[in-house]
């Protein structure tokens, strides 16, 4: 049977992209001589036999990933979203969803309740649901819920900043292989998904990558900012039987570019994300 669920990476930086506004470090200056974006960390999802698509995080670069699946699939159905958190890279881009804009009609939001709480409680948010753009559903921790029939999705919370809402991570599972989206978190001594036990041969992890080394942000405080650093997750989730691949970079990351840095995670078998790379799932 040919393969007919695609994931794609629909972009790999921290919720405030590369460049990022305001910066001058070495990254963001090359990024800006190059024309080089990124785009902030996002998911696709494409059933080409059910002719729909579903993003997971709706980022500040919306509208380029949404074209982006629409070529990828031309004629499909935005079918709908879920989302991560309620941190600025992934959750913002739904603004395009309303009256200003797409004007959606009951596009289907998978969310938490705190998230989705969160949405009705604040402007411009509450008139996505008011003026029936989204139709919210929820997500339960360990509870899992399809896209369609080739498509299981199993939501885990994770530890990660809870100013507004939680935070979930994603399983999505298919017929031929599995992918494993956690984008934020703090620790992965919170992760209460066990990889090794659950990820097969072909199978992949797209894990937080934000940053390479504490020196990176010096004028921040970085306990306020909790990451795992790359070279903690390397070592942790690195030449097992499934991939692993390292997204939502920060624009201060050395990885962006060829180096010491990049060779070391290549020699230890993982990969730094690229948009546009894919996956089978079935």
């Amino acid at each position: 049977m040919a393969s007919t669920i695609q994931v794609v990476l629909l972009g790999v930086a921290q919720d405030a992209g590369l460049p990022q506004a305001g910066c001058d470090c070495a990254n963001c200056v090359t990024a800006r001589a190059v024309g080089r974006n990124p785009c902030v960390v996002s998911l696709g999802i494409i059933d080409h036999t059910q002719q729909a698509f579903w993003m997971v995080d709706a980022t500040p670069d919306f509208p380029q990933q949404l074209q982006m699946l629409r070529e990828r699939a031309p004629g499909a159905t935005f079918a709908g979203l879920i989302l991560t958190h309620a941190h600025m890279g992934h959750y913002t881009g739904l603004i395009h969803l309303g009256r200003e804009a797409m004007d959606i009609r009951d596009i289907t939001l998978w969310c938490s309740s705190k998230m989705a709480t969160f949405l009705r409680a604040n402007a411009p948010w509450a008139g996505l649901l008011t003026d029936g753009n989204v139709a919210p559903r929820e997500i339960i921790d360990g509870e899992p819920f399809s896209l369609s029939e080739g498509i299981s999705v199993l939501p885990y919370q994770v530890p990660h900043r809870a100013e507004f809402t939680d935070t979930y991570a994603f399983l999505f599972s298919g017929d031929r292989q599995r992918i494993f989206y956690c984008p934020d978190i703090d620790s992965w001594d919170g992760l209460t998904f066990d990889m090794d036990n659950t990820l097969e041969v072909g199978d992949t992890a797209l894990l937080d990558g934000s940053f390479f080394s504490e020196e990176e942000l010096p004028h921040r405080d970085m306990t306020l900012i909790p990451h795992p650093l790359v070279t903690d997750t390397v070592d942790r989730y690195a030449n097992k039987p499934y991939d692993l691949v390292l997204i939502h970079l920060n624009h201060t990351n050395p990885i962006w570019s060829a180096g010491p840095q990049k060779e070391w995670i290549a020699s230890q078998g993982a990969a730094v994300g690229e948009r546009g790379q894919a996956w089978m799932l079935a």
